[in-house]
This record gives C-alpha cells, sequence and structure tokens, in this order.
C-alpha cells in the first residue's frame, strides 16, 4: 500500500473519531463522602452516588445535589476510565477541587450481569438508573451497585451486589399487602362480630383488615345467625339483618264466646307443654313442636303445632253450636 494511501486512511480514521461518527466510551467512577447523592450529566439525572457510568470521550458538566449540602458543579473531560472523589460542603463551606484517580489497569474489564424475575417484564434499576426489564442482561465492570427490580402490586426487591465475574440472580417479587376498611353493623344494637371465628367485638364495628377472603358471622341471643363470606378487595360496608329465632304466638279469643260477667278473660287458661298461664295471650317460643291448651269452665280445647322461628302465629278458639 502506498503512503498516500496510509496517510489517507489515518485522516479519516482522526476525523471520524474527532466529530463523534466513531463513539468512544470509558467507564466512569463517581463517589462522594455522602452517599445517595444524585448525579447528573449534562444536566440529565442518571442515579446517586456510588455510581460507575459510561460516558462518551470528551467534555461534560456534571453536578451533584443532595438536600442539606451545597451543589457541587464540576467540567470534567472524559479521556480514559476514570474515578472521581468529592468532597461535599454544607452550605457556606468551600468545595474542593475533585482529584482524578488514575486507573490501576489500562484494559477495562467487564462482566455479564443477567437479571430474571419470577414476573417477567419488571423494572430492573441499576444505582437508581432504570436499566431495563426482565429477563435483563448486561455487560457491568467491576464493582458494588444498588440494585432495585419493581412491579405493580409487588414490593420492590432491594439487594447491594457485588461483581467481579458473570453473575446471574434469580429474583422473587412478592405480592404487596393491602389493606381495606370493613364496616359492619347490625339491626339488633349489641350483636356480636366474628371474623374466621374469632369475636371481633359490637356492632357497629369498623376494621382495618388486609386484603383476602373472610368468614364474617353476626350473633346475638334469640335471633338467627347472620352469615357471609366476603373477598375484601376494597373498602366495604355489611348491615346484617338478624332475623328473631323465636316464634311469636298470638293468642285471640273472641269477645262473641265470653260471657258478660267483669274480668271474664281471667277465666281462661292456656297451658302451653303443660305449663298454666293466666292473663297471657302473647308468647315467645323456641322453633318447633308445641302442645297448645286453652280451658274455660268447663271446656277445653287442646291441639299440638309445629312453630318456625321468626314466624308470627294467632290462634283463635272457636265455640260452635251443632243442632241435628
Amino acid at each position: 500500500m502506498s503512503k498516500t494511501k496510509i496517510f489517507f486512511s489515518i485522516l479519516v480514521l482522526f476525523l471520524l473519531c474527532s466529530t463523534g461518527l466513531f463513539a468512544i466510551d470509558y467507564i466512569v467512577r463517581i463517589e462522594a463522602n455522602v452517599t445517595d447523592a444524585d448525579v447528573y450529566i449534562d444536566g440529565k439525572f442518571v442515579g446517586q452516588t456510588p455510581i460507575s457510568l459510561s460516558l462518551s470521550r470528551g467534555a461534560h458538566n456534571l453536578r451533584l445535589s443532595k438536600a442539606g449540602f451545597q451543589d457541587y458543579n464540576v467540567r470534567i473531560n472524559v479521556t480514559r476510565k476514570t474515578s472521581y472523589k468529592y468532597n461535599m460542603k454544607k452550605s457556606g463551606e468551600a468545595i474542593n477541587t475533585p482529584v482524578p484517580i488514575e486507573p490501576t489497569s489500562g484494559v477495562f474489564t467487564q462482566f455479564k450481569l443477567r437479571i430474571d424475575a419470577n414476573i417477567r417484564g419488571a423494572t430492573v434499576f441499576i444505582d437508581n438508573v432504570q436499566r431495563g426489564r426482565t429477563p435483563f442482561t448486561m455487560l457491568i465492570p467491576v464493582g458494588t451497585y444498588n440494585l432495585r427490580v419493581t412491579a405493580p402490586g409487588y414490593t420492590d426487591y432491594n439487594e447491594r451486589i457485588a461483581i467481579s465475574a458473570d453473575s446471574n440472580f434469580n429474583i422473587t417479587l412478592e405480592e404487596s399487602v393491602k389493606y381495606y376498611t370493613l364496616q359492619v353493623t347490625a339491626n339488633v344494637k349489641g350483636a356480636r362480630l366474628y371474623i374466621n371465628g374469632h369475636d371481633s367485638g359490637k356492632t357497629p364495628v369498623s376494621l382495618n383488615l388486609a386484603a383476602g377472603d373472610y368468614q364474617i358471622r353476626v350473633s346475638y341471643k334469640n335471633f338467627a345467625d347472620f352469615e357471609q363470606v366476603i373477598r375484601l378487595d376494597h373498602d366495604m360496608r355489611i348491615n346484617a339483618e338478624l332475623r328473631s329465632s323465636l316464634a311469636q304466638l298470638k293468642i285471640i279469643i273472641p269477645k262473641d264466646i265470653l260471657d258478660n260477667r267483669k274480668n271474664a278473660i281471667r277465666q281462661v287458661y292456656i297451658y302451653i307443654d303443660g305449663k298454666r298461664y293466666v292473663n297471657k295471650l302473647d308468647f315467645d317460643l323456641e322453633s318447633g313442636v308445641h302442645k297448645i291448651r286453652i280451658l274455660s269452665g268447663g271446656l277445653s280445647v287442646e291441639a299440638s303445632f309445629n312453630f318456625e322461628g321468626g314466624q308470627v302465629y294467632k290462634i283463635t278458639p272457636r265455640l260452635t253450636l251443632d243442632v241435628e
């Protein structure tokens, strides 16, 4: 090859490099005397200290920022793999000039980092900079990094990782626990609430519970239990309608069969299951079969009935005369 062609090739390569068409990137390590300082390169947020990032060859504007400290602004010229340590000062203190640290070797080593998760498409952050989604693979230099993996509806995964060789991480994201308000009222004041069999107080009750399935029971003496299975995935209100477990019995004595004596009704005796009642015509009975007997003077009528709780029953004795 002629000297002219060699010179021309070198000239073209030089022009490509100088114009940025043939880009060269270097790893720059940025540390500070305070952790989690925000790092901005050319006005763009790229993460927090300590951080290792790839920067193109040339000059860049670097800014460090953290609440309670004075912003650190400096112009850096990237020409090789370099580390910077910065001493951030509080307000009113002078800022020191950053000191470049010479690389220990001219050979820059990168390793393969692979991140997998039980949720496909989970977002991967390295040193608080979003890098991609699972399954995720990248080349990364030796060092320690803050790894964070996130997905909607799941608790963030955070880990400090050390890279010194090709590394694989299998991340298990756990569903985040959500809480909702459950309000339970009843048509009977002071009814007792049970959740999954556990006494949870007297109604009205307002509870903050984790999302999930629950067995609800509301109880009160002489009332049938209210029971319901719910899936608590939003704020919920339940109004328990309790029905009496007792049957109501009303005995009606027609006036036309009573004589004209004063307090004639007191001469009518009511027997329920053999127990006598005087001057009482309204009764609450437990569910089941009961024997009812009505007696007045020398006349008596008797029958057995099956009573259901929550129902109202009326018994009216009749006196008739048959002529043959």
